[in-house]
């Protein structure tokens, strides 16, 4: 199985890239002791001592980030920092979910289940059952399990992950950006709904091997649809900002 972290090892790399392409923004501030962020580094001091009091890692990585920004600032000043924290925020898609997705991921199992029967059953009318995250047909010939891995989890981090660079770096506008992360979860639901639905489709029509092949090899493919989705509604929001501005008058 994939590791839901998996992802993490890219952000460092995604960033440098990005600092790469602000390159003459960043270039362009004029640099300046700021004493101000001393108190950042204190702050980062602070918190690691106590992650590592309470043994919680997440803490000490994030001091980690928190560390790094506040010498940034203390060395560059405020100018850089506020330049400079998109991309470096991030830096947070490195923590560790681990455990804590179970609170995200079981919801996201039972939506998911809920909704691929619902449009099975009523709008296809494939006779298929739902028991919790389970689902089968009446006459066994198949049963599948809406596992952890299937809720969703992988796609949502990683169309946030997406969706937020896209957002910085193709708009202006916060509104904007702020729509562009907040559509990754509909889209992650809808991907999965699609995959799930395909699996009941083909399980019922050829057989339970058929459909788990399907399961196995949907991924790519529903991914694609929620970032071809993505371009869509950057495509649109764009129209709509050209059509605000104003034609040039004709002397």
């Amino acid at each position: 199985m994939r590791s839901i972290d998996g992802h993490g090892n890219l952000i460092p790399i995604v960033v440098l890239g990005l600092f790469w392409w602000k390159r003459k923004e960043l270039l362009a501030v004029r640099w300046k002791l700021w004493w101000p962020g001393l108190g950042l580094v204190v702050f980062a001091l602070l918190l690691h001592i106590t992650g590592y009091v309470v043994q919680q890692q997440r803490l000490s990585i994030i001091a980690l980030f928190a560390g790094i920004y506040g010498l940034m600032g203390l060395v560059w000043g405020r100018e850089w920092l506020q330049r400079s924290f998109f991309p470096f925020v991030l830096l947070l898609f490195c923590l560790p979910v681990g455990s804590l997705a179970e609170s995200i991921t079981f919801p996201l199992r039972m939506l998911v289940t809920k909704i691929s029967v619902a449009v099975s059953h009523h709008a296809l009318g494939v006779d298929v059952i739902q028991s919790g995250s389970q689902i089968f047909d009446p006459h066994q010939k198949f049963g599948y399990d809406v596992a952890t891995a299937c809720s969703g989890i992988r796609s949502l981090i990683s169309l946030v992950a997406l969706t937020t660079i896209y957002g910085f770096v193709v708009f202006r506008a916060t509104w904007k950006r702020l729509l562009m992360v907040a559509v990754a979860l509909p889209l992650a639901v809808l991907g999965n709904v699609i995959r799930i639905t395909g699996v009941i489709i083909a399980a019922e029509a050829f057989g339970q091997d058929v459909g788990a092949k399907v399961h196995d090899g949907a991924g790519f493919v529903t991914f694609a649809v929620a970032i071809v989705c993505v371009m869509l509604l950057s495509h649109w929001m764009k129209e709509d900002r050209e059509a605000m501005v104003p034609a040039p008058k004709l002397i």
